[in-house]
């Protein structure tokens, strides 16, 4: 049984290096393509910017609002990744229908986009009491 099953295991390694040697060559300079691209997105600085809105004396907050690209790199390096493993996916599969993949270059998501996290800070000095907390103001107000 074990050497049927290194006999298998060495044919299956022949057909698969013959399938990656006869693969088109657009395939390799795809692969090296995305991996450039994930290699400078890795390397890409996170930018965000702060600007806050209103403050609620009241509740002695005041609302924040953080756009980062971080989320958008992230969603690029995945797409990279995920299209690196279909291209070489796509060297071990006899090519019938003749595509590339080309395509797949335009679908990379802009990295530059920036998202919005919204939240509250309190005050400086404040002593971070909210009254909206307590019954008895709430009734009375």
């Amino acid at each position: 049984m074990s050497g049927e099953s290194q006999s298998f295991a060495a044919a299956i390694s022949g057909q698969e290096q013959i399938l990656i040697d006869s693969a088109d060559p657009r395939i390799d300079e795809g692969i090296e393509f995305f991996r450039d691209r994930f290699e400078s997105l890795r390397v890409k600085s996170i930018d965000s910017q702060t600007r806050t809105g209103e403050t609620n004396l009241y509740t002695e907050k005041k609302e924040v609002f953080v756009y980062s690209n971080a989320a958008a790199i992230k969603n690029a390096l995945a797409y990279c990744r995920a299209a690196i493993d279909e291209l070489e996916r796509m060297k071990l599969t006899p090519d019938l229908e003749g595509g590339t993949g080309r395509g797949a270059t335009k679908g990379i998501p802009d990295e530059n986009e920036l998202t919005e996290a919204r939240g509250e800070k309190p005050l400086p000095g404040g002593k971070g009491i909210n009254p909206l907390h307590f019954p008895e103001v709430r009734q009375s107000a």
